[in-house]
């Protein structure tokens, strides 16, 4: 992918907070940013030491030690200025960077990946797994990312994989063949699922439906049927 990025993010209802994971192998420099995206941006929440510390562009922060990098595949929560129901951030080549000892690369697409998308009653949510060789297949602080809900706005439908028991909106597998889908509902009922692949390594999945038998190609569109809040009826699987 060329540097400049523009990423939509959406939330269900009108408001301030909206969620972004770093989609890079690499750092964000927080001030840099939150700079670049002032139109949109006043400040970002990040979760350090057991609490989310609020980190404002000029560099002031709740923390006493103010954390200065978004670290790869981290989600962080940022502020609009203004309640809207989506706004549209900026990452730049010049906000990439490396924390020192870290050996991770700056090209984005160094990695293969498949976004999982759900929608529900017109709300969308998505989650993604990403593929490399300097992952883990369980979970791994730093690495993977919890899948967040809003206390404020419940959504229609949220969707994540799990891994050690955690659901995920971002996670990093290594040589996984079968990763566990779930999905968060406001009620019992139909979802609409779609994939979007990069990279090769996603030759030979399919998505399968443990309690109807179906299984499905990741080119598919699909609609399923009595989806319940939980992770142990659908799972990503490499076939033979």
């Amino acid at each position: 992918d060329r540097m400049p990025r523009s990423i939509p993010l959406e939330r269900q209802s009108e408001g301030t907070e909206f969620l972004l994971g770093n989609p890079f192998m690499a750092h964000i420099n927080i001030r840099k940013f939150l700079n670049e995206n002032s139109n949109v941006i006043s400040d970002i929440q990040i979760y350090r030491n057991g609490s989310y510390v609020t980190v404002k562009a000029d560099g002031t922060s709740s923390a006493i030690n103010v954390p200065v990098l978004i670290k790869p595949m981290e989600a962080v929560f940022i502020t609009a200025k203004n309640r809207v129901s989506d706004i549209t951030v900026t990452l730049s080549e010049d906000m990439i960077t490396q924390a020192a000892g870290s050996n991770v690369r700056k090209a984005s697409n160094a990695l293969s990946r498949i976004y999982l998308n759900a929608r529900r009653n017109n709300q969308i949510s998505s989650c993604v797994v990403l593929q490399s060789v300097s992952a883990q297949d369980g979970y791994r602080s730093g690495e993977d990312a919890f899948l967040l809900i809003e206390s404020e706005a419940k959504p229609e439908v949220a969707v994540y994989t799990a891994a050690d028991g955690e659901a995920l909106s971002i996670q990093c597998v290594h040589s996984a063949s079968r990763i566990p889908v779930g999905f968060f509902m406001k009620s019992e009922g139909r979802v609409e699922l779609s994939f979007q692949t990069q990279g090769n390594d996603w030759d030979g999945w399919r998505f399968v439906d443990s309690q109807t038998g179906k299984r499905y190609s990741l080119t598919e569109n699909i609609t399923l049927d009595d989806v319940a809040s939980g992770s142990g009826r659908f799972y990503l699987e490499k076939e033979d």
